[in-house]
């Protein structure tokens, strides 16, 4: 038993040196904004002062091989008095803005961003009027603490928080004034904590140890036997062990997923039905896959009308309403696409072969209509090859006339889609705050 007692605190002992030799550490990077503006401005409020700081440390960081970056977590704001699609909006895109300041000097995985959806920081304007003298001081925080809820603004018919437009009732939108005047340019701003984990290296003691000195002695006659007597601390003196004492802590939380359900209207007019869907890779990059089936046919009409294919597409997303939104804005991309048809309504009748097949580029624009649903307009240029055949009907049966080689340069796609948004509006997570 009091062996077993022994190892206990031996165990316990070895626990309490290897934490007290790992450090977490916390930094917080903060920039502020112009009302309306989203890209970082050096010569605004502290702005010049802060990003000298950020990058210095962030190269220190690079060159530091002991510190390990285990977490970043970005937050965009903006102040209440904009709407609610135009603050996530802007929120979004002042979030890009210290997370490619970050990008340019460390590299950092995907896996280990986290975003905050707080758009509008409600709890710092709590937090300020907790010791001030604002009038109505009182009503104005119980109104904060109210539930979120979207309500459509008398002022201008914009979706809004209800919360804005209970604070704008107040005294006839005098305490609103008195909150513009004093707190809201501080709102916006977009803030990054990067969480590090830092190994920290075993003291070492320079003392001499107190052994007498030994004659020399070849790699033939050492006794291997003596070395085990030499003291832990001349050990480590001469052989330092720089294997890392723990795995440095993985975050819990992942970036969000991005998903796009669709449907091409025009196919759809034209009794096609059909369905896509689009992943959000990062980094404003995606990659889509449709596909379109139809079969209809009345023989007693001579009517046919068969189509089926589909296309993969790989899109970049540009602008600012992408940077606010992914899957959303201007987008350019590459495509191939293969299918086959057969149409014929009374008169000549044009079959495809097996398969024709194309490739081209794409440029559209996905305009938002809703908080998850969009309308993207696409339009493709190209080059499309295959083999079709001519017929007409007679006498219940289908005359073949000649056979054809298709050889087409010029317009391939056409979309207006509409789109299912699956996933967290503006590029963050959560819902509405």
């Amino acid at each position: 038993m009091r062996l077993k007692n022994i190892w206990r605190i031996l165990l316990i002992l070895l626990i309490f040196r290897l934490s007290a030799n790992a450090a977490e550490n916390r930094t917080e990077i903060k920039v502020d904004f112009r009302a309306n503006v989203s890209h970082i401005e050096p010569d605004f409020s502290d702005n010049a002062l802060r990003i000298n700081e950020i990058v210095t440390y962030l190269r220190n960081l690079h060159r530091d091989s002991s510190t390990t970056i285990t977490s970043v977590t970005l937050c965009g704001t903006a102040s209440p008095e904009g709407s609610y699609n135009y603050n996530r909006h802007l929120a979004g895109a002042r979030l890009a803005a210290p997370e490619k300041l970050i990008r340019s000097e460390v590299s950092i995985p995907d896996s280990i961003i986290t975003f905050d959806d707080t758009y509008i920081p409600w709890d710092y304007l709590r937090s300020q009027l907790l010791d001030s003298d604002l009038t109505y001081r009182d009503s104005v925080i119980s109104i904060i603490d109210m539930a979120p809820r979207l309500v459509k603004d008398p002022d201008n018919g914009r979706l809004v928080d209800h919360r804005i437009v209970k604070l704008k009732r107040l005294d006839n939108r005098r305490v609103w004034n008195q909150l513009f005047r004093l707190y809201f340019g501080k709102m916006r701003n977009a803030i990054a904590v990067i969480i590090t984990y830092k190994e920290d290296k075993v003291p070492i003691d320079d003392t001499p140890p107190a052994i007498p000195p030994e004659p020399l002695l070849t790699e033939q006659s050492v006794d291997h036997t003596e070395t085990d007597t030499i003291p832990d601390k001349l050990i480590s003196a001469t052989t330092p062990d720089t294997t890392p004492l723990t795995e440095p802590r993985q975050p819990g939380s992942h970036r969000p997923i991005h998903i796009a359900i669709r449907t091409n209207m025009l196919y759809d007019v034209m009794a096609i039905p059909n369905i896509g869907v689009e992943f959000y890779l990062g980094r404003n990059w995606s990659v889509q896959a449709n596909w379109m089936y139809s079969w209809w046919s009345c023989d007693r009409r001579h009517r046919y009308w068969r189509a089926y294919g589909g296309d993969i597409n790989v899109n970049r997303w540009f602008g600012k309403a992408a940077g606010g939104c992914p899957l959303t804005g201007h987008h350019a991309g590459v495509y191939a696409q293969m299918l086959t048809y057969d149409f014929e309504f009374g008169g000549v009748g044009y079959q495809g072969g097996k398969w024709t097949w194309g490739a081209g580029i794409s440029y559209g624009y996905s305009l938002p209509v809703g908080r998850h649903i969009n309308i993207d307009f696409t339009v493709g240029f190209g080059y499309a090859r295959g083999e079709y055949k001519k017929y007409h009907p007679a006498d219940g049966c289908y005359v073949w006339d000649s056979t054809h080689r298709l050889n087409w340069f010029g317009p391939t796609k056409a979309e207006v889609a509409l789109v299912w948004l699956i996933g967290s509006r503006p590029g963050r997570k959560g819902g509405v705050r």
